[in-house]
């Protein structure tokens, strides 16, 4: 039987859980992720990030926190370097492929009308599809180059901090082209040096 081709985008904590057990059902999953690391979230938070969990509360069922790690909420790092044993262990990292963002994908093989229907999706984590067809996706590497995959199933992992903007509306003449400033995400402004900080110290927000 043909292993059945598995696109996972994101590797974090979902993605990596996810990756693990289709390798364990036989399938043929690679993770894109659009980031030089995996974690997710938890790769790109500032510097005093703790878990809001006690640990024995997060962590994966079949991999336990090593014994070294004793906090109770352990810190950004930590939880960074628990995934990334986590991946090691069950032979996930050969599977991602990092600085790879997907930046469009379409299913091809059923009626349009069929996959018009589909945009009604409210992304409740139900799968949809006959899976009679294929997913095609366009994928971009650090540089720009644009690739084209096809996939069995896609499974999203993007979390609800992916990165994807949400633009409110503004006046005419009052939104982002009145600022002619450095527009940054508050993640960035945690992990600016202490001098670049210093001078953004005292300015309006």
């Amino acid at each position: 039987m043909e292993k059945k081709r598995v696109v996972i985008i994101g590797a974090g904590v979902s993605g990596l859980a996810v990756c693990k057990h289709l390798l364990e059902r036989g399938c043929q999953p690679v993770v894109f992720e659009a980031g030089s690391d995996l974690g997710g979230v938890w790769a790109r938070v500032p510097d005093c990030t703790e878990l809001q969990t006690p640990r024995p509360m997060y962590q994966y069922s079949d991999f336990p926190w090593p014994e070294s790690v004793t906090q109770v909420f352990p810190d950004h790092r930590q939880v960074v370097a628990y995934l990334e044993a986590y991946a090691r262990h069950f032979g996930v990292l050969g599977c991602i492929r990092f600085g790879h963002r997907v930046v469009g994908m379409e299913y091809d093989g059923v009626a349009e009308e069929a996959v018009a229907a589909w945009g009604q999706w409210a992304g409740n984590g139900q799968a949809f599809g006959s899976g009679d067809g294929e997913w095609r996706l366009s994928v971009a590497d650090a540089e720009g180059h644009v690739e084209m995959h096809t996939a069995d199933f896609v499974v999203l992992c993007i979390g609800r901090f992916s990165g994807v903007p949400s633009i409110p509306t503004f006046p005419a003449g009052k939104g982002p082209e009145a600022f002619d400033g450095q527009v940054i995400h508050s993640m960035e402004y945690a992990k600016m040096g202490t001098t670049k900080a210093k001078e953004m110290s005292g300015a309006s927000v």
